[in-house]
């Protein structure tokens, strides 16, 4: 498992250079962090073409965390998306015309 973890993290450094848009979020044992450096906008994407590639275990997990982040912002909305769930709804609603 360290052995796992150190090319992981080996792997993680060569591909962060300068410049690079990142977010890094780890959880253990109740205990959590994240970082974020760069433009916001350009990670999203980056998780949007994940999740959009078949063969992307970190793309399966990453629609599988925004599932449910989703669906618990909904019915606990928190300030960071106070608007989300209009914005579902005028998405959905567009839909529906």
């Amino acid at each position: 498992m360290e052995n796992s973890i150190k090319t992981m993290l080996q792997n993680v450094a060569e591909q962060i250079t300068e410049g690079t848009d990142y977010i890094v979020i780890a959880h253990k044992d109740g205990k959590y962090g994240g970082i974020s450096k760069g433009n916001t906008d350009a990670i999203a994407q980056a998780f949007f073409t994940l999740m959009h590639d078949p063969k992307s275990k970190a793309g399966a997990a990453l629609f599988r965390i925004m599932k449910l982040n989703v669906l618990n912002t909904l019915n606990n909305p928190t300030p960071f998306a106070a608007n989300l769930a209009e914005s579902i709804h005028n998405v959905l609603d567009k839909e529906n015309e």
